[in-house]
């Protein structure tokens, strides 16, 4: 998940972070370079994270809240290349925090309707792809709002367990009997497409200047 992975779980308790809006946005140069899937789905093999955030809210009767996120954190000077993923999938915002970029997805629509097809399509080959196979359980677990009942959200724990760092002290110790549920083993993956590499070359070529 890398040094980017705690912002968004920062940015649902707090939204006074600066988010690109439209009018910033004109002022943001897009080089005329046209991503192709296959490179994208390369370049979120090594800088995407699929997220799943629980945190309390006495507000539901579960005690609760459960946020799923897909996320791109880069430094702000690349925030032209989180545009043009922005571009890409049509969905997403783009904030902007201190020194750093990050192209944020989290309405659960986008998730299931843009963000999952894309990359059953062109799939990740790295551990990675271990992350979004769970992650994308969670995702239609909470499109059906199994999410809002104790079994859902106990399902939706025990996924969490296995993804990225797996669960927070805070979780271990609210959810103590929580099983959690075996990590997909990823091997054996073949690069199905040059663009899948070409995202180091894109990337030097863009913002080397």
């Amino acid at each position: 998940m890398g040094k980017f992975g705690n912002f968004i779980n920062y940015s649902i308790k707090k939204e006074s972070e600066s988010i690109l809006n439209e009018e910033e946005s004109k002022k943001v140069t897009i080089s005329n370079v046209t991503l192709k899937p296959w490179w994208l789905t390369g370049f979120s093999d090594a800088e995407g994270s699929f997220i799943i955030n629980i945190y309390r809210d006495n507000e539901l009767k579960t005690g609760w809240r459960v946020k799923a996120c897909f996320q791109i954190g880069l430094h702000v000077k690349d925030v032209t290349l989180l545009k043009q993923i922005q571009a890409f999938f049509g969905v997403g915002k783009i904030y902007l925090y201190k020194d750093s970029a990050f192209y944020v997805v989290t309405t659960a629509s986008n998730l299931k309707n843009i963000i999952i097809p894309h990359f059953t399509k062109f799939p990740l080959i790295t551990q990675k792809k271990a992350d979004f196979i769970l992650w994308k359980e969670v995702v239609y677990l909470m499109n059906r709002e199994e999410h809002l009942t104790l079994e859902g959200l106990n399902k939706i724990v025990a996924i969490k367990t296995s993804i990225n760092w797996g669960l927070s002290e805070e979780l271990k110790k609210a959810f103590p009997e929580i099983i959690a549920i075996q990590r997909p083993l990823i091997e054996n993956q073949k690069i199905m497409d040059p663009y899948w590499c070409r995202r180091f070359h894109f990337r030097w070529r863009v913002f080397s200047t």
